[in-house]
């Protein structure tokens, strides 16, 4: 891999992991949504039981009223399951990515320490030869 494959790699991996993040965090959203959704179809069905019991014309109407309430709970709670399991898969996919992220950096920092050990060796066998060379002099110039 070239020097500059390796940050590419990453920036590309950290903008994966951005969208996952995301794509993720609309998912929860979306399952709020519904479960606020639910509530408050509960409520409204607590409501509208609380007006039935104290208007007998209202009375006739609640039952198709809740007849429909149970049909959109139902729908409301598959749709919740089914966003759940995308919030799972969704999760699994952001935990996978970071994982991938984490590898390269781990690699770029191994990479990084590794050239930066190499300079030092170099830096040191370029001192240690002036220094040796300084002693030479000084050797010849004292005999």
């Amino acid at each position: 891999m070239a020097r500059k494959g390796l940050p590419t790699l990453i920036r590309l991996r950290t903008f994966e992991l951005d969208q996952k993040r995301r794509r993720l965090a609309e998912l929860e959203g979306m399952k709020a949504r519904l479960e606020a959704a639910v509530d408050d179809l509960v409520d409204t069905v607590v409501k509208e039981q609380s007006i039935a019991a104290r208007d007998e014309e209202v009375t006739f109407a609640y039952g198709a009223f809740a007849k429909a309430a149970i049909v959109r709970r139902k729908s409301l709670e598959a749709s919740i399951a089914e966003v759940a399991q995308q919030v799972e898969a969704a999760a699994d996919e952001v935990a996978i990515a970071y994982q991938d992220l984490k590898k390269l950096e781990v690699a770029q920092a191994n990479r990084v320490a590794r050239e930066r050990a190499e300079f030092e060796r170099k830096e040191q066998i370029r001192l240690d030869d002036i220094a040796l060379d300084q002693f030479r002099q000084r050797q010849e110039a004292a005999s």
